[in-house]
């Protein structure tokens, strides 16, 4: 039964994120938020290419393609930017 509430907090707290997300930045695709969860969640690049179906250098290049959507830095720490958004 705890699992369950703890399951339903994160949920709740990606919802916040996705939305507070797609305010700042409305120009996001479904695939942007997916890959921007991921960082998040602290995911290797090996990690979400396994989970996206797609190769490590994929992964690099959305997370490049997506700092420049976000109009970041390149000294911008990504997944630092993701968390302070929740």
């Amino acid at each position: 039964m705890k699992y369950e509430v703890e399951l339903k907090e994160d949920t709740i707290s990606e919802e916040v994120f996705l939305k507070r997300l797609l305010q700042i930045h409305p120009n996001l695709t479904p695939h942007d938020l997916t890959l921007c969860t991921l960082l998040r969640q602290n995911y290797s690049s090996k990690e979400i290419a396994e989970e996206l179906n797609i190769t490590p250098g994929s992964v690099n290049t959305a997370r490049y393609r997506l700092r420049k959507k976000l109009v970041m830095e390149r000294e911008t720490d990504l997944i630092m930017y993701l968390r302070k958004i929740a």
